[in-house]
């Protein structure tokens, strides 16, 4: 079984802008003062088109490994299970070394240096 995996990051502040609204009603914009922010872990199952995300305040090597071992709930026990991804910091470590030890079935495939596209 073939994943590709990525993460993102999102601020949880908000750009006030023009908007259209009711005559008469002020539009209520809530807004993080601060520089809050949350971050996604995905993978997209290249043979099915199947989807899965877990969200996460941090990107570190424990959450990418707890995130391997949602793909491995995922994937039928009798199959192999490749990863695509990329050299982030937080996909090595002991924690995803521990999860790949474990679960020899479980390869990652780590995209080129300087390969964005």
């Amino acid at each position: 079984m073939f994943w590709a995996a990525d993460e993102a990051g999102l601020y949880l502040q908000a750009t006030t802008s023009f908007v259209w609204s009711t005559i008469g009603q002020t539009p209520i914009v809530r807004a993080d003062p601060g520089r809050k922010q949350t971050h996604f872990y995905g993978a997209l199952n290249l043979t099915s088109g199947k989807e899965i995300v877990l969200r996460s305040d941090v990107m570190s090597s424990e959450v990418s490994a707890q995130f391997l071992l949602a793909l491995l709930e995922d994937t039928p026990q009798d199959l192999p299970i490749f990863v695509f991804w990329d050299r982030a910091p937080w996909h090595f470590g002991e924690e995803v070394k521990k999860v790949l030890n474990e679960h020899p079935r479980l390869q990652i495939i780590f995209f080129p240096t300087a390969s964005p596209d």
